[in-house]
């Protein structure tokens, strides 16, 4: 965790006390990851080829490493990536995603963010859901 970097996204600068704080499985100083005077960003700990991918997400996706706003982002840029292995997404979970970051931009309240999250929601917890792991239990295709 030692490279340093100038990011887009203004990031705060934390410390291994910070990374202890979050409540670590493990200490990473012992695991030879950082020092106990490291200071760095989460774009450093990203980057960092020695920390693996689910423990540098474990410790930078909160908003005292990555500000609310990047995170949002980064949920709707998953959810993207995730529709796109379906053939024909629900358009109340493309809607979604499209409200999220209207409401990004200050152009969605959070009533409007609500009913597209509780539209989501309903199309994930769908019938046609049931019946996909039916046909699929049963040995035949969705």
């Amino acid at each position: 965790m030692n490279e340093k970097s100038t990011p887009a996204v203004a990031l705060p600068q934390r410390s291994y006390a910070d990374i202890m704080a979050a409540g670590p499985c493990y200490d990473p100083a012992e695991r030879g990851l950082c020092a106990p005077d490291w200071r760095g960003t989460a774009l450093d700990v990203l980057r960092d080829e020695r920390v693996s991918t689910q423990d540098a997400r474990w410790l930078v996706l909160r908003e005292d490493w990555i500000p609310a706003p990047t995170l949002h982002e980064f949920a709707c840029r998953c959810a993207e990536r995730a529709l796109a292995l379906i053939d024909n997404p629900d358009p109340r979970s493309v809607a979604a995603i499209a409200t999220k970051r209207a409401w990004l931009r200050g152009e969605a309240t959070n009533a409007e963010l609500a009913a597209a999250e509780a539209a989501a929601r309903a199309a994930a917890e769908s019938d046609q859901q049931r019946q996909d792991l039916i046909a699929l239990l049963e040995g035949g295709a969705p």
